[in-house]
C-alpha cells in the first residue's frame, strides 16, 4: 500500500490575457499550501482504476481515472498493474483550490514511480497539461509564475506571508461557468488584463481578474474578503474561479482570531505556503 498527500494552491495572483483558439491565455502566480487530501494505493492485477472516496460522486467521476488513462495508452507496455484508490478529501471541491488536478498530479507520481517511466522534461509536461491545465504546477509545486495554458512554469522568488486562513462559503463554481460568465463580462466591459510576461517582474500585487465577474453573482464571496480584510490581514484574494477567499497572515494570534470569528459561519483551514508539492 502505498500513501501520498496531495496538495492544495492558490493564486496570489491571476490575470486572464484572452481567448488562443479554444482556451484562455493566464498569468499567474501560483503557491502551493498545506492543505492536503490523502491517497493510498494498493495494486491490483487488472489494468484499471478503482476508487473510494469519502466524497461519493468522485468515485465514479474522478479525475485520476483520465490520468492512468492517458498514461495506460502512452506507455501499455510498462503499466503492469491497476490500482484499488482510497482518497480522503480535505480540500473542497469546486472551490478555486485545484484539489482534483492536486490529486491527479499525486497519483501520476506514483503511476510513474511504479511503473519505471522516465519521461522527458517535455513528454512528462505535455502528459500533464493532457490531464488539466492545473496539474502541470500541482506536480512541481512551491512558488511558480505559471503563462498560457498552464504549461510554462517557472520559479520565482517572492516574501510570503507564515499563515494563509482559507475561507470557504460552500459555494461551488465550475472552472467552465466561470470562463463562461468572465466572457460576457469581457465583451460588456472591454476588459484589458493589468498583468502579463512582460510586465510582471516590473511589479505585482495581489489581484484575481476573477473577482470582477464572481462577486457580483456571489457577493458573499466579496463579504468574506471584506471580513478578512477587517480583520487584520496583510491582504484577502479570491483564489482561482472561487469560491474560497485567503488571506495572509505573519502574527499567529490574528491568524487565529480571524479563524475563531469566521469559522461560526463558513469552513476554514488555517494553511502554511510549501516550497514544494
Amino acid at each position: 500500500m502505498l500513501h501520498t498527500k496531495a496538495y492544495a494552491k492558490v493564486n496570489l495572483l491571476l490575470d486572464i490575457l484572452g481567448i488562443n483558439g479554444n482556451l484562455h491565455d493566464m498569468c499567474m502566480i501560483m503557491q502551493t499550501v498545506s492543505l492536503c487530501d490523502e491517497l493510498s494505493f494498493e495494486k491490483i492485477q487488472d489494468k484499471k482504476i478503482i476508487i473510494v472516496s469519502d466524497k461519493e460522486e468522485l468515485n465514479q467521476d474522478n479525475i485520476i481515472y483520465k490520468a492512468y488513462s492517458i498514461i495506460l495508452d502512452k506507455y501499455p507496455e510498462q503499466v503492469t498493474c491497476g490500482f484499488n484508490v482510497e482518497l480522503k478529501k480535505h480540500i473542497p471541491m469546486g472551490a478555486g483550490l485545484a484539489g482534483g488536478s492536486a490529486d491527479a498530479a499525486a497519483a501520476v507520481k506514483v503511476f510513474l514511480q511504479e511503473f519505471r517511466v522516465s519521461p522527458t522534461e517535455a513528454e512528462l509536461l505535455s502528459l500533464l497539461l493532457s490531464i488539466g491545465s492545473d496539474v502541470p504546477f500541482c506536480y512541481f509545486g512551491g512558488t511558480k509564475f505559471v503563462t498560457g495554458r498552464g504549461e510554462k512554469i517557472q520559479d520565482i522568488e517572492i516574501e510570503l506571508p507564515k499563515y494563509f486562513l482559507l475561507v470557504n462559503p460552500n459555494v461551488h463554481i465550475s472552472t467552465k461557468e466561470a470562463f463562461a460568465d468572465w466572457d460576457k463580462f469581457v465583451k460588456d466591459s472591454g476588459y484589458h488584463p493589468r498583468f502579463n510576461e512582460g510586465n510582471l517582474l516590473d511589479g505585482w500585487d495581489y489581484y484575481n481578474a476573477f473577482e470582477l465577474s464572481v462577486f457580483p453573482k456571489h457577493p458573499v464571496i466579496k463579504e468574506i474578503k471584506d471580513n478578512l480584510l477587517s480583520l487584520d490581514a496583510i491582504f484577502a484574494l479570491m483564489t482561482g474561479s472561487g469560491s474560497t477567499v485567503f488571506a495572509g497572515f505573519n502574527n499567529e494570534e490574528d491568524v487565529d482570531k480571524a479563524y475563531q470569528l469566521l469559522s461560526e459561519d463558513y469552513w476554514c483551514a488555517k494553511t502554511i505556503p510549501l516550497s514544494l508539492a
